[in-house]
């Protein structure tokens, strides 16, 4: 947390690389199966085994932050990024029920010119 007047704002851009908007993250789930057959071995000749698995997905995007230091000397700050639910199965959640479900996605050093 900040204890002078520095603020910050931050915003999700997906699409290609050198083409981005404004947007939310989007999420969903994907299928897809493995053949698992060279690392198990159960005495079957020609035998396949196949494992189908679901997993979370998402499509690429970027995140773009702005903080301003009003301080006249630089300030080395630590950036975490978090993800966490927005809704719950009865809609928004208020935050002192998301903050159990946040999860660390990046943290980095800056320095605040």
């Amino acid at each position: 947390f900040f204890k002078s007047p520095e603020s910050a704002d931050a915003e999700i851009l997906e699409g290609a690389e050198n083409i981005t908007i404004p947007s939310e993250l989007l999420t969903g789930c994907n299928n897809y199966a493995i053949d698992i057959s060279q690392g198990l071995d159960f005495g079957y000749r020609n035998s396949h085994i196949i494992l189908e698995l679901t997993h979370l997905d998402h499509v690429p995007f970027w995140y773009n932050i702005n903080i301003r230091n009003d301080r006249p000397v630089s300030k080395n700050v630590m950036v975490r990024i978090f993800l966490g639910p927005k809704f719950g199965t009865d809609g928004p959640m208020p935050l002192n029920e998301q903050q159990h479900l946040f999860i660390l996605l990046d943290k980095f050093k800056f320095e605040c010119m």
